[in-house]
């Protein structure tokens, strides 16, 4: 085991059904003081039945994000309002980061397949500044 650590090859994965703020900051620790030679991925799973098929959906959690996220300034509304369909999604992609665009419309291409297929509706929230 301490050679695949000098190798740098190992890695550890924990999926849950949810992941609480401490074991994220936790696994964001552990992945600093190891220097990279350890890595520790948290996937959370979520679980949706599609006409009478579960279907399990994994997500990673990356310390970084979810950290961050979970700040939110206090006192500030955002008004984001859902609207039918991905034109809204498709139509921003041009002004995204341009190292994100090819991800983004693969994304929304695939979203977008899965509507024609009838397993999925799709909406799009645009928020201000997003």
């Amino acid at each position: 085991m301490a050679d695949e650590f000098e190798k740098r090859n190992a890695r550890c994965v924990v999926v849950l059904d949810a992941a609480p703020t401490d074991l994220i900051e936790l696994a964001g620790y552990l992945q600093t003081v190891t220097n990279d030679r350890l890595d520790i991925d948290l996937v959370t799973v979520m679980a949706y039945d599609v006409r009478g098929s579960q279907v399990l959906v994994p997500q990673l959690v990356e310390p970084e994000r979810a950290l961050a996220a979970s700040v939110s300034p206090s006192g500030i509304q955002r008004e984001a309002k859902p609207t039918p369909g991905s034109a809204s999604f498709r139509d921003s992609i041009d002004s995204a980061d341009p190292s994100h665009r090819e991800l983004l419309r693969r994304l929304c291409d695939w979203a977008e397949r899965l509507q024609s297929d009838g397993l999925a509706t799709l909406f799009t929230t645009v928020g201000k500044g997003r």
